[in-house]
């Protein structure tokens, strides 16, 4: 458990500045499309679940229902495509909407130049790409579920397991796909407000984020020690235990968010890029933020 006194550097130095409580606030209304998202994936796991219970004998390892059981969750999988399509795209609607909301409220603070260029940026191909691979994750629980009931399904032929170890596994199924649906919602939410935050941001010329963290027990060591440090776009940091490369939000079960850098006031161009603006980075210098080229253009 990670005490108070090892977060305070956070809560001061390279953990504040102005403007860091409202962009927060803004990230978590966005994430808030989680809850509809979870509930409505459940109910695929849920269903699941009753196709198990529906076919499946406990009392009997020789009863027919495991071919019953793959065919069935098979013919489902193929059945949810329109649904699953339907509510992505609901959930990415509603992640959208709040993302906008919160740029909007931003650029009550910038020029109006600035906030043309916010309100137009072209969203669709990230949209598009996040729609598609949450379709192919929601089709995955019936087809993993599947996949789990035939390993099982030989293991009860081969033996080396007693039956009803094999009987418990079978019926906990739906418990695991229920939980699987949980950590989709979780991360495909998160994954989807970073993308469209990303979108817009390098739209109006940002090169990159501050990383931040939920800031309790619960933050990763991994990502506590990357709060507070400035990171690209084009240049994710290692974000997961096993080395992968990630922005905030955008790896399973990540809570962390990413405070963008925007760039100057009037969205100048020199030689097709917009140039950060010096003083906001002194002062993030002054902060005690990360310091030398990885800020410069």
């Amino acid at each position: 458990m990670i005490g108070s006194n090892e977060w305070e550097p956070f809560f001061g130095g390279r953990g504040r500045h102005q403007g860091w409580a409202q962009r927060r606030g803004e990230w978590v209304s966005a994430r808030r499309a989680e809850t509809q998202f979870s509930v409505r994936l459940r109910r695929i796991a849920r269903h699941i679940q009753d196709i198990i219970q529906g076919l499946f004998n406990p009392d009997d390892p020789t009863d027919p229902g495991w071919n019953q059981i793959q065919t069935a969750l098979q013919q489902y999988e193929q059945m949810i495509e329109p649904w699953a399509v339907r509510t992505s795209a609901r959930m990415l609607a509603d992640v959208s909407r709040r993302d906008a909301a919160s740029w909007h409220s931003f650029g009550q603070q910038i020029n109006r130049a600035l906030r043309e260029e916010i309100a137009t940026t072209p969203t669709e191909p990230a949209l598009s790409q996040l729609q598609q691979s949450q379709v192919h994750l929601i089709r995955s629980l019936p087809r993993q579920a599947a996949q789990r009931i035939h390993q099982l399904s030989l293991e009860a032929v081969i033996g080396g397991r007693r039956w009803n170890e094999i009987a418990k596994d079978v019926l906990n199924q739906g418990n695991v796909s229920i939980a699987k649906a949980n950590l989709i919602a979780r991360t495909e939410t998160s994954r989807a407000a970073t993308s469209l935050l990303r979108a817009r941001a390098e739209h109006v010329g940002s090169v990159g984020y501050i990383w931040r963290t939920a800031r309790d027990k619960d933050v990763r060591r991994i990502h506590k020690a990357l709060e507070g440090t400035f990171h690209r776009w084009s240049d994710p940091p290692i974000a997961g235990e096993r080395g992968e490369l990630a922005h905030p939000g955008q790896i399973y079960n990540c809570r962390c968010w990413p405070e963008v850098v925007l760039a100057e006031g009037d969205i100048a161009r020199k030689s097709g890029k917009r140039p950060m603006n010096p003083a906001y980075l002194e002062a993030l210098r002054k902060q005690g933020y990360t310091t030398g080229a990885v800020f410069e253009e």
